[in-house]
């Protein structure tokens, strides 16, 4: 069977899956994905579509209409999907929840976030689902940004600094964020067969694997456009907030999570910002953030 790397998340991934926008990689792997049988299921949940459980460093995934997954211990995943589902909604899941597991079990700081990177610093978007994150990092790209991550945003140290990995590089959007951009939703595949959600390749994507981060950004609905400060203490409780699934750090130590996020938001500036959920704003969303990343001081430094 033909096997396929990939670079996802900072690390190697090797599979007998073909993923679609995914940088290709060479080198020895790190996380292995492969499709299998698996007969075991966690119970059904009622208010969601998937269940999941846990056991040590072990995590069983069942989600209805898309398959099963057995993640184990942040190297290995295993893969039963249902006969019939739809390939992007599988890659979706694998690449989004099942690497999620993956990077919790890797003791890595993942986001429910956004990333671009505006030079050679990345910004973050945080947020819930319907918050606007993928539209804001799609017009940031189509000013001259570069896509880093869509949705999952996994941060990492290195020499001491933050930084934020490359991800999935595939946005999706509603066709009225695609139309504000100048796009036909009709040119794109639907991201699920029963929704009108569309898979919009990046028209740049950052290159290497991972960018420093120079900002986080807190979405907020608000009237004004407007980027507010928020204290530290402050900003790590809005990590711990947003972080990915973080329902599912069944067996990890949360005083580890707290103390990643803590450190995150001493060491980066987390800033709310305010803005209308209309398309034609956008360019004044834009100017504002570019704005509160580059400006200087009276001293000339960057702030």
């Amino acid at each position: 069977m033909r096997r396929f790397r990939y670079s996802l998340y900072g690390l190697v991934i090797d599979t007998n899956i073909s993923f679609a926008g995914l940088a290709r990689a060479d080198g020895e792997a790190d996380v292995v994905i492969r499709f299998g049988t698996l007969d075991r299921l966690p119970s059904a949940g009622r208010r969601r579509p998937y269940a999941v459980s846990f056991s040590g460093h072990e995590a069983l995934i069942g989600w209805k209409g898309i398959g099963r997954f057995h993640v184990m211990g942040g190297r290995h995943v295993l893969v039963d999907s249902d006969p019939g589902v739809y390939p992007p909604l599988l890659q979706q899941v694998i690449v989004g929840s099942v690497m999620g597991i993956v990077l919790h079990q890797r003791r890595l700081l993942v986001l429910h976030a956004s990333a671009v990177a505006l030079g050679n610093e990345a910004v973050l978007f945080l947020g819930g689902k319907g918050w606007g994150k993928s539209t804001l990092a799609a017009f940031m790209v189509s000013k001259g940004a570069d896509l880093v991550a869509d949705d999952v945003a996994a941060v990492d140290w290195r020499d001491g600094r933050p930084v934020v990995l490359r991800g999935n590089l595939q946005l999706r959007l509603w066709p009225d964020a695609l139309s504000a951009l100048g796009e036909s939703p009709a040119g794109f595949q639907k991201a699920v067969p029963s929704q009108e959600k569309r898979i919009c390749p990046p028209r740049s994507f950052l290159e290497r694997t991972f960018s420093p981060i120079r900002r986080i950004y807190l979405l907020q609905k608000s009237r004004r456009i407007r980027v507010e400060k928020i204290a530290a203490a402050g900003a790590a409780i809005e990590l711990i907030r947003h972080s990915y699934r973080v329902e599912w750090l069944h067996d990890a130590d949360p005083s580890v999570h707290f103390s990643r996020c803590t450190d995150l938001a001493s060491s980066v500036a987390v800033r709310r910002l305010l803005r209308p959920l209309d398309f034609s704003r956008l360019d004044e969303i834009y100017s504002e953030v570019k704005t509160d990343c580059f400006e200087e001081t009276a001293a000339g430094q960057v702030a």
